[in-house]
């Protein structure tokens, strides 16, 4: 009875991350938040119907990684095969009459959640986790977060060098949309420096990096970063693109977009630091 509160407090934490892993801000990647809550909602639709704890018990914490589920196997593309909303609606199914055994539930639950588990399985041998950098989860550009979501998914479905140069033209796409967020010519322009096009991502980004890392203690993250965009750019063009080309690109991609929504937030924040002290000088 003296551990009883160790309980709660477990379930207090797990409730709150099962609304990380639906809102996409857990730190756990989709493909294995997907795997979790698939475990857990398959896990409790068995034990209700099997002898297990009364409905109006955990009705709720159903409902909850039902809906969890739900988000995350959307934001990965995958369909949902379970419409029962409340294990009341999965009660109705099974008292039909044609699941009067226990094996019988199990097995329907089984067959239920196969094509999900074999739709996870193909993701996690597909994508091996694309990298998402030390930062991940949402990165506060919806574009950039919307396309990154069909990097991985080009590249999930790529079989062929086509398709490989298309992962290579929408890391370009990725990048493109990220220029546009990061450079600021009033903060990032030099004097002797023409504004780069708004499509120009290359010089966009350049700028941006070497302000933001500048110095010899930027020296490694500018050329990190010139690396990585060569990389990206690379299987766009190349002939009889492969899976090697077209997944380190994604992956190029990828750390790029992290290094510089890190070296964002730290300017933002150091930008913001600067305006508080601005405005209180004169206190």
């Amino acid at each position: 009875m003296a551990l009883d509160f160790l309980d709660d407090d477990e379930d207090e934490t797990s409730a709150d991350e099962i609304e990380a892993m639906r809102s996409g801000e857990s730190s756990a990647p989709d493909a294995e938040a997907a795997l979790i809550l698939t475990d857990k909602v398959a896990s409790l639709m068995i034990s209700v119907a099997t002898g297990g704890p009364q409905i109006k018990s955990v009705n709720a914490d159903y409902k909850r990684e039902h809906r969890a589920l739900k988000a995350v196997l959307r934001r990965l593309e995958i369909d949902y095969p379970n419409h029962f909303d409340d294990l009341w609606r999965w009660h109705g199914r099974w008292a039909e009459g044609d699941m009067p055994q226990y094996r019988d539930r199990r097995t329907f639950i089984a067959d239920l959640f196969a094509p999900v588990r074999q739709a996870l399985e193909d993701v996690d041998a597909a994508t091996h986790e694309l990298a998402e950098g030390v930062v991940a989860g949402p990165t506060g550009w919806p574009q950039i977060d919307d396309q990154m979501r069909r990097l991985r998914k080009l590249f999930r479905e790529a079989d062929d060098a086509d398709a490989f140069n298309g992962v290579g033209l929408q890391c370009m796409k990725i990048l493109t949309w990220l220029g546009r967020m990061v450079f600021d010519a009033e903060c990032d322009l030099p004097e002797s420096e023409d504004e780069p096009g708004i499509d120009d991502a290359k010089a966009r980004i350049a700028f941006f990096v070497r302000r933001a890392a500048p110095g010899k203690n930027g020296e490694n993250i500018r050329k990190l970063v010139n690396a990585a965009y060569a990389q990206a750019n690379a299987a766009k063009h190349r002939h009889n693109a492969t899976r090697i080309d077209a997944g380190v690109a994604a992956n190029a991609t990828a750390l790029i977009v992290s290094t510089l929504r890190l070296l964002d937030e730290e300017d933002r924040g150091v930008a913001a630091e600067v305006d508080v002290m601005s405005s209180t000088a004169y206190m």
